[in-house]
């Protein structure tokens, strides 16, 4: 019923525009293929990255995105007695049908088609995956955009694993005020106090559109935090990381929309966050602070704010604030959308503990949250 061609090369820009137009109904549509170039830019090594056209008969229904991990070490992920067992040979090449450091399904489909079918063009995609490129292991994102077709297994013999979920905040609001003054009166005085805390020390947040020009110092910044996040008992490694080059190549790959906001202490930045704009949605990327004086300006919660005034100046009307920090999302308003990964594998020995490794990664995303 549906044909795929596999694209391995760099979309031209011209061509991840045209694409990029069809999806503008999806959540990251928009820029879904422009962010994975960027990926690919930035990660030279142990990534490769695969666009999937996607047709039903001679017409044209959508793209499917799929990164390879190479030579990835599973054991990392098992329970720590478990690890010397395996780690010194448990490398295997995995793949991931989603829209990479996003936590978003792959699959991008024009509009019209609902979301059944795109449970049947998603088992389709995992055969031809499967069929075509040789991996030790495969995980597929899914959400509530995917449902299982009543009349054919979903990604047989897959095991699934819940994931963190996705924040988003519906944001009808014209100003930052605006939504202040919706607030019940205890969470208007916490924001002020966020507010004054930054005031007092003569901190300010700005917006940067010149991202190249304090790269160093926000990756710095975001290593800082990576670091901190690690010694966290239920921190789960991502397979690969952001690296100084995504900083640097933003301002190659416009189409994103790409700012940074940056909170500022006598001219030093303390903290910044990277928004991007897909359609009307603001997504809120990649944060990172300096653990003294953030605690003391509340430079996180300066930024969510500075991200809401700034989604009313750019007439959004929602905000995706990824993964993490749910309660402070929630208690703005935040909408939490499950996300799910079906992991499979014919590897014998990833077959024998696929089920662990699920169980170990959501033991710890549990605690986590």
């Amino acid at each position: 019923m549906y044909k795929f061609e596999a694209i391995h090369e760099i979309l031209p820009e011209q061509e991840r525009l045209s694409l990029s137009g069809l999806f503008t109904h999806e959540l990251m549509g928009e820029i879904a293929l422009e962010w994975g170039e960027l990926i690919r830019a930035s990660i030279k090594e142990g990534l490769e990255l695969i666009v999937i056209k996607i047709y039903k008969g001679s017409e044209f229904i959508g793209i499917g995105i799929v990164s390879i991990i190479r030579r990835l070490k599973l054991a990392k992920y098992l329970w720590k007695p478990l690890v010397p067992f395996v780690e010194f040979f448990a490398k295997f090449d995995v793949g991931f049908v989603e829209i990479p450091f996003s936590n978003m399904p792959g699959l991008l489909t024009v509009k019209g088609i609902n979301e059944v079918e795109r449970g049947r063009i998603l088992n389709g995609l995992v055969d031809y995956v499967r069929e075509t490129i040789k991996l030790g292991m495969l995980c597929v994102k899914v959400d509530d955009s995917i449902e299982q077709p009543s009349d054919s297994p979903f990604c047989k013999g897959m095991v699934p694993l819940s994931f963190y979920p996705n924040t988003l905040l519906k944001y009808p609001y014209k100003s930052l005020d605006d939504f202040l003054n919706s607030l019940t009166r205890k969470k208007w005085r916490k924001c002020r106090v966020d507010r004054r805390a930054l005031a007092k020390y003569n901190g300010s947040v700005e917006v940067n559109h010149d991202i190249a020009s304090i790269s160093s110092q926000i990756y710095a910044l975001y290593k800082n935090t990576t670091t901190k996040v690690k010694k966290r008992p239920h921190y789960i490694e991502m397979p690969v990381s952001i690296n100084e080059p995504f900083f640097s190549n933003l301002e190659h790959f416009k189409n994103l929309k790409p700012c940074v906001l940056t909170v500022k202490v006598n001219d030093v930045i303390i903290a910044y966050s990277l928004l991007m704009q897909s359609g009307n949605t603001i997504f809120f990327k990649a944060v990172g602070l300096d653990y003294d004086l953030s605690y003391k300006t509340r430079a996180y919660f300066n930024l969510v704010y500075a991200t809401l005034k700034y989604a009313a100046e750019r007439k959004c009307d929602k905000v995706d604030f990824g993964v993490t920090s749910y309660q402070f999302k929630k208690w703005i308003g935040c909408e939490l959308h499950s996300a799910t990964y079906l992991c499979g594998s014919s590897n014998p020995l990833i077959h024998l503990v696929k089920k662990p490794l699920a169980f170990f990664i959501e033991r710890r995303i549990g605690t986590g949250m």
